[in-house]
């Protein structure tokens, strides 16, 4: 009878650590995925409203050299965590629009790079402009895509 225990406990051990492993699997796929439409549009209005707060920083004469590169660091972590996102998101719904949104998203990051890596001075707005301004027309074709997918959401509902 003891070596019965013996090997149901063991079982038991193995089902468990199995069970661990497919719910760490499944957290890892879904954090590791593309986003959803409207997932990557809070992260590029939030991205955003950070290009914004930058901005205001890089008007403001008191600001330090350590916070500057602090948040000119978290602006190009957030661009990069965007642009991988819509490029992923563009991969897999094979969506030529959302695609353009990654390329331009490109060009945001790599103006953001340059406040990060010293190139350009810190009361130099150019480059936050220019961000801003394609910052702008992303969001406009992405409330476009968004407002796209409801339509075709609300067609699928429809027809089910």
């Amino acid at each position: 009878m003891n070596a019965e225990w013996k090997l149901i406990i063991e079982y038991a051990v193995y089902l468990v650590i199995v069970v661990m492993g497919i719910l760490i699997l499944s957290i890892l796929k879904r954090k590791s995925g593309a986003p959803k439409y409207s997932e990557l549009e809070k992260m590029l209005k939030d991205l955003k409203a950070g290009l914004d707060k930058f901005a205001s920083l890089i008007e403001e004469e008191g600001c330090g050299k350590r916070e500057f590169f602090k948040r000119a660091s978290k602006l190009l972590y957030a661009a990069n965590k965007a642009e991988a996102g819509a490029t992923a998101l563009a991969q897999k719904q094979r969506d030529s629009d959302v695609d353009a949104i990654a390329d331009r998203l490109e060009i945001v990051r790599e103006e953001l790079a340059l406040y990060k890596y010293g190139k350009r001075a810190e009361g130099d707005r150019s480059g936050v402009d220019r961000a801003t301004d394609c910052m702008d027309g992303i969001l406009v074709s992405m409330e476009g895509i968004v407002a796209r997918e409801r339509g075709r959401r609300a067609l699928r509902a429809k027809k089910n």
